[in-house]
């Protein structure tokens, strides 16, 4: 008997133990989204400015949201800096111009025959036909044609030149017309 009444002690030791510690609720998971809100305000004048996150109130499903994050975008044009005066005779600048349209892209073509095909180099230890200098400068001047006819009208475009001196073959413009003739 005192056998059995030893295994019953030992028995209810472990549950004795498991209700000393309470058990543990699972673990909360929250999850939170960003909800942009996108609002175009008018009075009678037309848009309205100056406005901040309290002059806004949100409700999802009656219940009042805070605004965290809040940004105010107007359609107002900003002052434009003044434009630099005209430039002097072979004169050249990447800059817009007055009265120009707006531009697209600003590209530099240079087309360097002085330290590409025969001047490369490696002619001393390289041999190559001679043919090859020319199938390269067709190649280069069929890509170059096919670029310029892809050109927008926002896009502009100079020619550069490079042998023993730099040479402007064609100054910047989106004129296919100035462009091709290089």
């Amino acid at each position: 008997m005192l056998r059995t009444l030893s295994l019953f002690a030992l028995a209810l030791v472990p549950i004795s133990l498991a209700s000393q510690n309470p058990p543990q609720p699972p673990p909360i998971h929250v999850t939170t989204h960003l909800v942009q809100i996108g609002i175009i305000v008018r009075d009678g004048h037309g848009p309205v400015s100056n406005l901040t996150k309290d002059d806004f109130a949100v409700f999802d499903r009656g219940k009042p949201q805070t605004i965290s994050v809040f940004s105010a975008e107007s359609t107002a044009t900003p002052p434009q800096p003044a434009l630099p005066p005209p430039l002097p005779p072979a004169t050249f600048s990447d800059l817009p111009q007055v009265n120009s349209p707006a531009v697209r892209s600003i590209t530099v073509v240079l087309l360097d025959n002085l330290n590409t095909l025969s001047g490369n180099g490696h002619e001393g230890y390289e041999t190559s036909p001679w043919w090859m200098e020319d199938l390269a400068l067709a190649n280069a001047k069929a890509h170059l044609i096919e670029f310029i006819c892809t050109l927008d009208p926002k896009d502009r475009v100079a020619i550069y030149g490079l042998s023993d001196t730099l040479h402007v073959l064609s100054d910047f413009t989106s004129d296919r017309d100035r462009l091709l003739p290089f």
